[in-house]
């Protein structure tokens, strides 16, 4: 088993931030949005967001993150992260979290995040 595969295997070994915020992979496809797809738990609600790299191949290379802020409870169009604060909140803890803990998340090494919506309209870029 790869460092990958036990921390996935364990969903209590996924991070926590002080504040209850918790990223966690949940093993299907995102559509539209990328491969990946992956829960954010947060303190008052949890949303979703899917995740794919660029370049497909190679190392280093940036976290696509699209379909952000999407809310499983409110249809697959309805965004629940519909202020700047929340969406810079939100951004900056799922930013830390992939780029401090990647065995988690990822199995490649990443330089960069950027943030996409469903219809890969850019966003921001860290």
């Amino acid at each position: 088993m790869t460092p990958v595969d036990s921390e996935r295997a364990a969903p209590a070994q996924w991070p926590t931030t002080a504040d209850g915020w918790q990223l966690v992979p949940i093993g299907r496809a995102l559509f539209p949005g990328g491969h990946s797809a992956y829960r954010v738990n947060s303190p008052h609600y949890h949303f979703f967001f899917a995740m794919t790299f660029e370049p497909l191949f190679g190392d280093p290379c940036r976290a696509v993150i699209s379909s952000f802020g999407r809310s499983a409870a409110r249809g697959p169009w309805r965004y629940l992260l519909i202020t700047p604060d929340a969406i810079s909140k939100a951004q900056a803890v799922v930013r830390e979290l992939l780029l401090t803990h990647p065995l988690a998340y990822h199995d490649r090494w990443i330089d960069a995040v950027k943030f996409r919506l469903g219809d890969d309209v850019h966003i921001e870029i860290f």
